[in-house]
């Protein structure tokens, strides 16, 4: 597969989150944490490549797994989380974005061909932040579904987004793995891919 670093951002993807929004940013996002040294664990992480699978996602429902009762509060802390993760991403409100994780937290971006790209957290706001600089059209992303459990201290959950740009639209999947910390819940890990893409190439 190709690279194509003319995409939109979230690496952008999540740098942020594709060929409009994150995916661009991930090829801005690379060269900063080659330069930074700031992937986890993988400081010479190449940028991710263009996706090209065309997967069908699910249809535009929310939904969240029968282990996880309506009455559980800690759902609707979740919700609130991954509802502000995408609403802040769309505002450009990088400091709202980044109190969505932990400072330690780490984010991975996995290409169509399966190779996966790494980053810390410093350096995939940053190349959020330039991707949104540079991106032709205004992105937003918003969650299309969420599924939600939960593991001891740990919540899981996966939600299919669709991000738009311009004449562009593009779907994926974000999975989260979030943890508590002082009352509120964060993203502890962040693994993302886009499934397809419609519309005009940049």
């Amino acid at each position: 597969m190709t690279d194509h670093c003319s995409r939109s951002a979230k690496p952008s993807l999540y740098q942020g989150r594709r060929r409009s929004g994150r995916s661009e940013g991930l090829c801005v996002l690379a060269a900063m944490a080659l330069a930074w040294g700031g992937a986890c664990g993988e400081p010479n992480a190449q940028p991710p490549r263009r996706p090209d699978d065309h997967t069908p996602g699910p249809p535009a429902s929310t939904t969240t797994e029968a282990s996880v009762p309506p009455s559980d509060p800690r759902r609707a802390e979740v919700e609130e989380l991954i509802h502000r993760y995408f609403r802040t991403w769309s505002d450009q409100d990088m400091a709202g974005y980044g109190a969505c994780f932990c400072r330690e937290a780490c984010i991975q971006f996995i290409d169509s061909q399966g190779e996966i790209s790494t980053f810390a957290l410093g350096p995939f706001l940053a190349g959020q932040q330039e991707a949104h600089r540079a991106a032709r059209h205004r992105q937003t992303e918003v969650p299309e579904s969420i599924d939600i459990r939960f593991e001891a201290q740990l919540a899981r959950a996966v939600v299919y987004w669709k991000l738009t740009a311009g004449p562009r639209t593009d779907f994926g999947y974000d999975h989260f793995t979030l943890v508590k910390q002082r009352g509120q819940w964060r993203i502890a890990h962040l693994i993302f891919y886009v499934t397809k893409s419609v519309g005009a190439s940049r």
